[in-house]
């Protein structure tokens, strides 16, 4: 089954892709507070949150013993997990949002970029970009990711 390339599709339709895209790529970013709320959630999950969400569902005994259960089957790690400070935890929501939000318009300028243009030549292209921006702003990458990893670290905290 044969598709028809970006070049084929009438020009209303291209146009009306494009505000699709555009609505995708918006909505994203109206999610992307949510989102990222939701990747912190997980990242900072503690055992010691369970007792009272597993109570409401079983018994006083079941509870006891799927969490003993659970312990031994968490790694130490994970058991000792401190409660996060509420300004480090706005932060980072603020930065993965963002990340989130520029990594949604960027593929959707991609897409909207494959609407009128070979995919071939957009590969060509981004990655010439790509290769030339890593080149030009290698330590200013650096410090940003070193500042990441000191504040998924708790570092200052």
């Amino acid at each position: 089954m044969e598709t028809a390339a970006a070049g084929d599709l009438p020009l209303i339709i291209r146009l009306i892709n494009v505000g699709l895209i555009i609505f995708l790529a918006w909505l994203i970013y109206r999610l992307s507070w949510r989102l990222a709320g939701l990747f912190l959630r997980f990242y900072n999950f503690s055992p010691s949150h369970l007792p009272a969400h597993l109570q409401h569902h079983t018994g006083e005994e079941g509870v006891s013993k799927l969490i003993a259960r659970l312990v031994d089957w968490l790694p130490g790690e994970i058991i000792d997990v401190a409660p996060p400070h509420e300004q480090r935890q706005q932060t980072l929501q603020e930065i993965i949002s963002s990340a989130i939000s520029v990594i949604a318009f960027v593929l959707a300028g991609l897409a909207i970029l494959g609407q009128f243009a070979p995919m071939s030549t957009i590969v060509t292209v981004t990655g010439l970009l790509i290769s030339a921006l890593a080149f030009a702003g290698r330590t200013v990458i650096a410090d940003y990711l070193a500042g990441f990893g000191i504040l998924f670290q708790d570092q200052f905290y």
